[in-house]
């Protein structure tokens, strides 16, 4: 799931979208929601939510670094 995960969101930054959803996420890789809930805390050690707003961190961070505001 993992790998699955990242290369959603590397191909598509959802995690922008204020309102995204692990049902939406979950849509998208025809998975289901509580399989994907189940590798975040498990594997992750970290809920969805967090692991969201840790991809809109490192973006925001990476454009800061390239000069974009």
């Amino acid at each position: 799931i993992g790998d699955t995960v990242e290369d959603y969101f590397a191909r598509k930054p959802s995690y922008l979208d204020p309102h995204f959803k692990i049902s939406m996420l979950a849509s998208d890789l025809g998975l289901p929601s509580h399989k994907l809930s189940a590798y975040f805390s498990r594997r992750l050690n970290m809920g969805f939510r967090d692991y969201i707003n840790r991809l809109r961190v490192d973006s925001s961070i990476r454009k800061l670094e390239q000069g974009e505001h």
